[in-house]
Formats: C-alpha cells, sequence, structure tokens
C-alpha cells in the first residue's frame, strides 16, 4: 500500500478537472499519490480510501485522471463518484460503499465524446 486515506470528513480523495490555465485544481495540483507526474491527469494507485464520511473517491470534470488497484470500501456515499468525468478505472476493489461501488452523473451527452468504453470498464465495478 502506497497511501492510506481514512476517516475523512467529507470525500476521501477529491480530484477536480483543469482550470481555465491548463493546470490541475486538485489537493497536489498534476502530482500522483506514489510520486511521479502522470500528465496534467492524477494516478491514483495501490491505495487504501477507507471508512470516509462521502464518496472514497470524487472526480469531477477530471478527464485524465487514473485510479488503478485502490481499495475502497467503506465510504458513507459511494466508492467512487464521477461527475462530468472520465479516465482510466481498473483493477480496483470498491465494496462496501453506503450507496454503491460506482455513481455516474453526466451533464452532457454522450455524443460529445463520452468513451464508452471507459464506462464499460466502470460497470464491471458494479
Amino acid at each position: 500500500v502506497r497511501c492510506k486515506v481514512q476517516n475523512c470528513a467529507r470525500h476521501g480523495i477529491g480530484i477536480f478537472g483543469a482550470l481555465d490555465d491548463g493546470s490541475l485544481a486538485a489537493a497536489e495540483p498534476g502530482q500522483t499519490w506514489d510520486g511521479a507526474t502522470q500528465g496534467a491527469g492524477v494516478l491514483v494507485q495501490h491505495c487504501q480510501v477507507v471508512r470516509n464520511k462521502l464518496s472514497g473517491v470524487l472526480l469531477r470534470g477530471a478527464t485524465s485522471s487514473e485510479l488503478i488497484g485502490n481499495t475502497i470500501q467503506g465510504n458513507g456515499d459511494f466508492g467512487i463518484l464521477l461527475q462530468d468525468a472520465s479516465g482510466v478505472i481498473r483493477d480496483n476493489q470498491v465494496s462496501g460503499n453506503g450507496k454503491g461501488a460506482v455513481s455516474v452523473a453526466l451533464s452532457f451527452s454522450p455524443d460529445a465524446g463520452l468513451d464508452l468504453d471507459s464506462l464499460r470498464a466502470v460497470n464491471k465495478l458494479m
């Protein structure tokens, strides 16, 4: 385990999309949880995200972030909450979250560039 995020008063990890200048609006801009840089996105890999009050991981407006090989469990809302977001989500163990494993909320038309393969990958987590 490279990191452990637990018992937060809100979401365990919040990753937000790019600002107007292209920089990433996140707690650690452009930084991954394992210390490497992953372009404009954030890589959360081999982490435990457990027992947070809201969702374990919130991706809002983020388009190039990756969640790989994490344990996301026991959070109050969803394990992973995607709001107008996409990216790579694979090999995560998501279980025992209050409202379910994954929620996908889109405010744009799927014809506007939605990666259906990404959605199929998310559905495999549920």
